[in-house]
């Protein structure tokens, strides 16, 4: 009997957390009625978390492993997704856990809605324990249908993160571009989710948002601790591929949406650049200097309202 749910799960460098992980999912497959498959991708580590792989393929018959050197998060991904014989896919990260009950959750969802996409809401995880990440995005019942023009409105706006993370969402098989090469993209170490996302909320046709925290996100040193000199460059290029498929494209309303989301990146790497210690007053500047004059950031300027709560503009460094 095919798998009715594929949970991908990308596995780099993880032994402390991976148990933890593959457990969350194991504790409720057998209160489900319909068969669920682990696809662990080892993504060339080198600590004991391929080996670990390994022996939960040899005790569960539901477990599949992938070994392959390491090609980061994104690639890791859709070595997953290609190997899935789901009717649907989640991504669950190796350092992260699923609530009890959340594929029984997400089945009576489908059972409901018979939605090619089901938005959750994510939890996080720190030592001081678990707490709601966001809820009552979309509604304040227990849950509800969406139009795709909702969804597409949603995409751009971090006031409403329910729509882009690839683990706060289960996703029907038929939406991802399965044979899509995304080698161009080397060892993406960030934007995954917004390139990923928009590529199978473009093959979606029906939506539903359950108001329900299904997924625990572990807190750790995320992007507000670390500076990145790529972040607005490989955030451009990425945001300028998702502008290119149809949905995005054919209306011109998101042009000035994709802007406001340019204007905040740049703005929010030049904020970082305050992180880099090591970073000279004049390489600063010249780091400031390539965003602030950057063509696409120039005319994020001139088109969005400054005083927009959804443009998070840091007047100091482009005045």
């Amino acid at each position: 009997m095919n798998p009715f749910f594929s949970i991908v799960i990308p596995v780099y460098n993880v032994e402390e957390y991976l148990d933890e992980c593959i457990q969350s999912v194991l504790s409720q497959i057998c209160a489900v009625s319909v068969p669920v498959e682990i696809i662990l991708v080892d993504d060339g580590s080198t600590d004991k978390s391929g080996t670990m792989c390994d022996k939960y393929k040899e005790k569960y018959e539901t477990v599949k492993v992938i070994h392959q050197e390491n090609k980061g998060l994104l690639q890791a991904r859709r070595a997953g997704f290609k190997e899935a014989a789901g009717d649907y896919i989640l991504c669950l990260d190796s350092d992260d856990l699923l609530e009890k009950n959340a594929i029984m959750s997400l089945y009576e969802t489908i059972i409901l809605s018979q939605a090619d996409i089901i938005f959750y809401n994510l939890s996080v995880m720190d030592s001081s324990g678990i707490r709601p990440y966001y809820s009552n995005v979309f509604t304040k019942e227990s849950g509800c249908e969406l139009e795709k023009e909702d969804v597409l409105d949603a995409y751009f706006y971090t006031e409403l993160p329910v729509v882009m993370p690839m683990c706060g969402k289960l996703i029907r098989r038929k939406c991802f571009d399965i044979d899509k090469d995304y080698s161009s993209y080397g060892k993406l170490s960030m934007g995954e989710d917004t390139l990923q996302s928009a590529e199978v909320i473009s093959h979606a046709h029906t939506f539903y948002y359950l108001n329900k925290n299904l997924y625990i996100y572990r807190m750790g040193s995320g992007m507000t601790a670390k500076f990145d000199p790529a972040y607005y460059s490989t955030f451009k290029m990425i945001l300028s591929n998702v502008m290119e498929i149809q949905d995005f494209a054919c209306k011109s309303k998101f042009r000035k949406k994709y802007l406001e989301k340019i204007l905040t990146t740049g703005c929010r790497a030049i904020t970082q650049s305050k992180l880099a210690k090591n970073m000279s007053y004049v390489k600063r500047k010249n780091f400031i200097k390539s965003i602030t004059e950057d063509h696409t950031f120039i005319e994020a300027i001139n088109v969005c309202n400054l005083n927009s709560s959804k443009v998070q503009f840091t007047r100091d460094y482009t005045g």
